[in-house]
């Protein structure tokens, strides 16, 4: 879609949001890698979803802490990386911060799609993914129409990517028989930390990283990251 109705030069601007994308993608893809075939075991001999709580929640709590501090690095890093190495996409480094902060929620859910799949449920990731490709056909589609180019295009991902994620929380939650408060409570809580970080990273490149000329220098960046590490595992 980007090729058919963006120019060529959104091509290169996507390709680097996409590879900070598939950086973070590394650690999430591994523990949902590795959590599998303990989830199979456990389920295979117990028979009992509820008893695989803490192999789906313990998991899932580091990946936050991890995703939520690796966007931040990215978001935070990036000006710093484009100014004085690629300047030529200092355009890009809002759409790939929206793209990168969205990743957020699918990362989250990697061990949750591994639970999914040990419950056999792989018919509802199948139904859901294919809800996500329509949904981002006719957001792409409509934003890029509105004029809003690389831009709405991480918007659509992005909106894409937190409906997915929220959704395999909610089925991952029913399947083990969780209330409806602890339900929307625990969703609410990782949405809540998502919410808090992003505030955060928003107020510090503002009012620290970036000077007044709009320029950034290597110890605001270096600090900047240090700060927001702390507030990170603070809020954890």
């Amino acid at each position: 879609m980007i090729v058919y109705f963006l120019p060529i030069d959104s091509m290169g601007y996507y390709r680097i949001a996409a590879l900070f994308v598939a950086m973070l993608k590394t650690i999430p893809d591994s523990v949902g890698f590795i959590m599998f075939p303990s989830i199979r075991e456990h389920y295979g001999r117990f028979k009992d979803l509820k008893l695989l709580i803490n192999h789906v929640e313990k998991p899932t709590v580091i990946i936050a802490t991890f995703l939520l501090f690796g966007i931040g690095a990215v978001i935070i890093t990036t000006p710093f990386a484009i100014q004085y190495f690629l300047p030529q996409y200092q355009s890009g480094i809002l759409p790939a911060n929206i793209l990168v902060a969205g990743f957020f929620f699918m990362g989250l859910i990697s061990v949750h799609s591994s639970f999914l799949v040990s419950a056999d449920e792989q018919n509802s990731i199948i139904f859901l993914q294919l809800f996500d490709v329509i949904i981002a056909i006719a957001l792409n589609y409509l934003l890029i129409k509105m004029g809003m180019g690389l831009f709405g295009v991480a918007i659509a991902t992005a909106i894409v990517y937190f409906l997915h994620g929220n959704i395999i929380l909610w089925i991952t939650y029913s399947k083990l028989a969780y209330s409806l408060t602890n339900k929307i409570k625990n969703i609410l809580l990782y949405n809540f930390c998502f919410a808090a970080c992003m505030i955060f990273l928003i107020c510090i490149t503002k009012y620290y990283i970036y000077n007044s000329d709009g320029t950034v220098n290597l110890i605001n960046t270096a600090s900047g990251l240090l700060i927001y590490g702390l507030y990170v595992l603070g809020l954890m």
